[in-house]
């Protein structure tokens, strides 16, 4: 295989994304991420938050978009956490603009990192796929938004 400067570009990637993972699950970040170590911390977290709204605001957002982005476990949670410390309307806002970007950074990365993997591997079966997506793609993507209904 031939180095490039896309390849080590995602080599680099992925060595970040798995750096992140293992250190999740190494120390033990989940736990600060359940309803229990949630409603320990309400009180103090409603404090810290009434003094520092914007760095609050912003820490949550990038905390939620790197957990969206490698998708760790707890999301759920922080999603009824973000609605809970810091308002229906201002919880909304960060949850979906943080999630959005997070999704969208998975998919980005996803793609980025093993699309050519993937496309090696798997060119025969994906094939009919790839060509139904370029002769129909804006059709494809319009029933994709519509399976959850």
């Amino acid at each position: 295989m031939k180095v490039t400067q896309k390849t080590i570009g995602q080599a680099l990637l992925l060595i970040l994304a798995l750096a992140l993972i293992t250190s999740f699950f190494l120390l033990d970040l989940k736990t600060y991420f359940t309803l229990e170590y949630l409603k320990n911390s309400h009180e103090s977290f409603l404090t810290y938050y009434a003094d520092h709204q914007g760095l609050v605001i912003a820490c949550y957002m990038l905390i939620y978009i790197i957990m969206a982005a490698l998708s760790l476990p707890g999301a759920a949670v922080l999603t009824l956490a973000g609605g809970a410390f810091m308002g229906l309307v201002t919880g909304t806002i960060a949850v979906s603009f943080a999630s959005t970007i997070g999704a969208t950074l998975a998919c980005a990365g996803s793609r980025f990192i093993f699309r050519d993997l993937v496309q090696r591997s798997f060119k025969d079966k994906l094939s009919a796929i790839n060509s139904g997506l370029e002769r129909e793609g804006r059709f494809y993507l319009f029933t994709l938004r519509l399976i959850p209904l």
